[in-house]
């Protein structure tokens, strides 16, 4: 794992920089749907983070795993409508 140390991933936020590294190599993530929701539960347990954690968690694992640039917008992309999807109700 890289020194990343207690970087966080966003400010103000618990989430680090170097947990998307150790997802990646100690629990097998390999989209940012399964970082955010499964791996780090950033998406369920840190809300403050949801909407800020999608770039940087997506750039971080783009450059770890080789994404093209296609690739990390489709990630961006199915994340964000994901969670737009879960707080649909508050549209009504």
């Amino acid at each position: 794992m890289t020194r990343l140390g207690a970087a966080p991933l966003v400010a103000d936020t618990s989430v680090l920089a170097s947990e998307v590294e150790w997802a990646i190599r100690a629990l097998g993530a390999v989209t940012l749907e399964d970082l955010l929701y499964r791996r780090l539960r950033t998406a369920w347990y840190v809300p403050t983070a949801r909407e800020s954690a999608v770039l940087p968690a997506a750039e971080r694992m783009a450059a770890l795993l080789g994404w093209s640039a296609a690739r990390r917008q489709s990630e961006i992309s199915g994340v964000r409508a994901r969670l737009a999807s879960e707080l649909g109700f508050l549209a009504e």
